[in-house]
């Protein structure tokens, strides 16, 4: 068929250049060269050549803990303002109970 085409659109195509792909349609052409353009990058990023681009839009916030997070500092700012210090307590185990070597 293509052949036939070919002659009505005064082309010379034979049955040996229509198997060796000489004809090839260009939706083809541009999917060959997307693909191999997109093997390339791929290959770059994975290799470490290259970097992969990413905007981030948002984060996932917990409420609790950015209460937690804004209570906190301003106690920090309220300590360090009226230079009032800190009160600090160490939790664990008491003296009696660590282990002897």
């Amino acid at each position: 068929m293509l052949i036939e085409m070919g002659k009505s659109l005064g082309y010379c195509f034979d049955d040996v250049d229509i198997k060796k792909g000489i004809y090839l349609p260009l939706g083809h052409t541009v999917l060959e060269k997307e693909l191999a353009v997109i093997r390339q990058r791929l290959i770059q990023i994975l290799s470490g050549d290259s970097t992969l681009k990413m905007d981030i839009n948002s984060f996932p916030v917990d409420a609790k803990a950015l209460d937690d997070q804004k209570s906190l500092t301003i106690e920090l700012l309220k300590a360090l303002q009226e230079r009032t210090g800190i009160p600090i307590s160490i939790l664990g185990r008491d003296n009696h109970d660590r282990p002897t070597a």
